[in-house]
Order: C-alpha cells, then sequence, then structure tokens
C-alpha cells in the first residue's frame, strides 16, 4: 500500500528551519495526544462491548491491541520528550521542507512546523480527520 499526499501546501519559506529538538519535543507532543485517543477508543469500546466477562467474539482479542499501541505511545512520547533536552540537540537545524516532504498530514505539518509553540483553548488541533 502506498501513502501519498493529498492536497499538501509546501512552506513558503523554503529557507525556513527548525531546531531539532523542539521537532523532538513536538514529536513527543502527538504520540501523547495519540495515546490519549487510543484510552478514548479503548473505554468507548469497553462500554459498546459489555462486561469483559460475556466477550462477543474474537474480535476482542484483537481490539486488547489498542492497549499495548496505547502504551507503546506514551512510551515513546515520554522518550522523545526526555531527547529534546539534550543539550546538542538545541544546536542542530532541519529544514522545515524537509518535514513537509516527509509527513502525509497537512495539520501535522503545520504542527510540527509551526514557529511559535501553542496549544489552542479547548486542546483539540485536529485538522487532519473529519469524523463522520
Amino acid at each position: 500500500m502506498k501513502i501519498e499526499k493529498i492536497d499538501h501546501i509546501l512552506s513558503s519559506d523554503e529557507d525556513a528551519s527548525l531546531v531539532v529538538s523542539l521537532l523532538i519535543h513536538r514529536i513527543g507532543d502527538e504520540l501523547s495526544t495519540m495515546s490519549t485517543t487510543c484510552r478514548n477508543v479503548e473505554n468507548a469500546l469497553g462500554i459498546v462491548i459489555g462486561s469483559p466477562e460475556n466477550p462477543v467474539d474474537q474480535s476482542i482479542i484483537a481490539i486488547q491491541g489498542l492497549d499495548r499501541l496505547r502504551q507503546t505511545l506514551e512510551d515513546l512520547a515520554r522518550l522523545s520528550r526526555i531527547i529534546s533536552r539534550t543539550k546538542t540537540l538545541t544546536t542542530i537545524t532541519i529544514p522545515t521542507h524537509e518535514v513537509s516532504k516527509a509527513v502525509v498530514l497537512t495539520g501535522l505539518v503545520e504542527r510540527l512546523t509551526r514557529s511559535k509553540s501553542y496549544r489552542s483553548k479547548d486542546g483539540n488541533d485536529e485538522q487532519d480527520v473529519i469524523w463522520v
């Protein structure tokens, strides 16, 4: 399966760069947000499926994979934040257009490469998925 970018807008400033430690910290933030989403899905599925004493079928075993996914995301988020505090990474930069070329989701590119560090008031920066 090939994944390609859809309607991706490249940054107008080809010379812009990003400190690697900040990029790694922002990756940690994204991983943390993903783990929260996994936890919410786990909780919602638990309510929908019913009590663990009476599983619906074998699909419950597959759904339990969300727990490992969430825990892995949480660990990677913590590790990214630790790595981002490494002094030598504060002197290394990466061109933002390289990040733009590597990342498929436009909203994620914007969150990773923005010039200022901010968080929306409601904590919902989701721009990549439209829930139906």
